[in-house]
């Protein structure tokens, strides 16, 4: 059965919707109401989908936990800014899959987590680990870039020689676009994807 781990401060009517929408045939809903405790519980609940409002404490940290560890990237996260605060105003940002700004439609929501319960199981057969990240390009968001590529290549199991190489070329791509996202004078953000998929491993900006 499916499973969606959702993310509130407390248990409300929002929350009390989504359960009734998808427990049941659907699967099973699994509410906590912080992110150590969302960390603790995931490997038992084994989401295919969590539904994460920003507002908790945490998030943050909670968001580049979970994607950035090989076992759990997988996941789908789809989260929920309050109003006035767009997604990608952090200097650095793990992303999420998906966000919603306040207020929204649900029906889109419910359309969205139905469409997603159904594809990562899928991409959990064909895949072993997806990251996306993106970033104001700065000399400190870059070196902190650099430093994430590295560190996902280490947990590829690649050999050494191979990952030198690949990651000597991911450097030179987000530099690369870092120039030009300079070319007009202003800080740009860069977004950057990392994929290992059966025998493969792809990143591309």
């Amino acid at each position: 059965t499916h499973s969606i781990l959702m993310i509130e401060p407390a248990s409300d009517d929002f929350a009390d919707v989504i359960r009734i929408r998808f427990n049941g045939r659907k699967g099973k809903v699994v509410l906590v109401n912080d992110c150590v405790a969302a960390l603790t519980q995931f490997d038992r609940v084994n989401p295919d989908v969590v539904i994460l409002r920003d507002s908790v404490p945490n998030a943050e940290e909670f968001v580049g936990k979970l994607k950035l560890d090989r076992g759990r990237s997988l996941t789908s996260v789809i989260r929920i800014y309050p109003s006035g605060t767009p997604a990608g105003s952090k200097e650095f940002r793990i992303r999420e899959n998906y966000a919603f700004t306040e207020p929204f439609e649900i029906g889109e929501l419910f359309a969205l987590a139905d469409l997603e319960l159904l594809r990562v199981p899928v991409s959990k057969k064909e895949m072993l680990h997806l990251t996306s990240f993106d970033f104001l390009s700065t000399p400190p968001n870059l070196e902190k870039a650099h430093r994430m590529a590295r560190s996902l290549l280490g947990a590829t199991g690649m050999h050494e020689d191979a990952a030198a190489g690949f990651l000597a070329g991911f450097k030179e791509a987000i530099d690369n676009a870092a120039r030009h996202a300079h070319a007009g004078s202003t800080s740009k953000r860069i977004t950057v994807n990392f994929m290992v998929g059966q025998g493969k491993v792809e990143g591309y900006l």
